[in-house]
């Protein structure tokens, strides 16, 4: 057992001596500067406003915009009826198609619209 721990402390120290020589880095003005500008919270929160007023403007210009809409519907029908002139039962399918196709553009909104 005691041979065994002795191999394990001999194995921690070697691995441990270079550890530290891997992490010792000398940085010169620059690269500090750069790391600065990279992993500054003013810089990220200035560059995150920018993108969400990015945002903003084109949900503003969307808005601007016509709306277009359309689609299409189809029916079938099954069923059965009497007809009233022979007395018998009859089988009936009936279909129906539909289209529509739609559009809006606003013209005034109260002033509540920007012009960009």
């Amino acid at each position: 057992m005691p041979k065994y721990v002795f191999k394990i402390l001999l194995l921690i120290f070697f691995l441990s001596r270079d550890i530290p020589a891997a992490f010792a880095q000398t940085w010169d003005f620059r690269q500090c500067a750069m790391y600065a500008l990279e992993h500054s919270l003013k810089i990220k929160k200035y560059k995150y406003s920018i993108e969400r007023q990015e945002i903003v403007y084109r949900s503003v210009f969307a808005g601007m915009l016509p709306d277009i809409g359309g689609g299409s519907n189809y029916s079938i029908n099954h069923g059965k009826t009497i007809d009233p002139n022979t007395n018998l039962i009859i089988e009936q399918a009936f279909s129906s198609n539909s289209y529509y196709l739609n559009g809006s553009i606003q013209l005034f909104n109260g002033f509540r619209t920007h012009h960009l």
